[in-house]
């Protein structure tokens, strides 16, 4: 992809050694802690607010909608909608295998687990461009708990494939 700049790779590498590091100073401290990740959705940039009164308020009160991706591809001259949905998909993809690569790893992965929030909200779904609305966070917390209780035999929980 044209806008993938080498400099993102090096953000993903960075965030997994600090992940790793992270990993590795609870586990002094909290040797037998499960500890668990997730990773977002594919979100849609967007300027859009919605169609609640919450987002409304929300939105128009609090935070202008499209902070996160919409504007700073606009700003990069990245134009298109098409390319601005590649890109963060490609970085929430990116970020999510990084998460599970860890938690699949003998070293790193001891009682560490992954909540996959991938390909579960629809373009409905979405209170802003980056948060699904309230009441689906129900099924994701369902998730957590699913993984708490399990035996820590199943690494990576994904979401979209939970039958809750």
């Amino acid at each position: 992809m044209a806008f993938f700049a080498k400099e993102a790779y090096s953000l993903f590498w960075l965030l997994e050694l600090q992940f790793k590091y992270m990993v590795k100073q609870l586990r002094k401290k909290f040797p037998v802690m499960r500890i668990i990740s997730h990773g977002y959705d594919y979100p849609i940039p967007s300027f859009s607010y919605g169609n609640t009164l919450m987002q409304w308020v929300y939105l128009l009160l609090l935070k202008k909608n499209g902070g996160w991706f919409k504007e700073p591809m606009l700003l990069r001259g990245i134009l298109e909608e098409a390319d601005q949905e590649a890109i963060t998909f490609s970085l929430i993809y990116c970020f999510n295998e990084m998460l599970i690569k860890l938690a699949k790893d003998p070293v790193f992965g001891y009682e560490l687990f992954h909540i996959d929030c991938r390909g579960y909200a629809k373009p409905k779904d979405w209170f802003d461009e980056l948060h699904i609305k309230p009441w689906l966070i129900k099924k994701i917390a369902q998730a957590y708990d699913q993984c708490i209780q399990s035996d820590g035999t199943k690494k990576v929980f994904v979401v979209k494939d939970l039958e809750i």
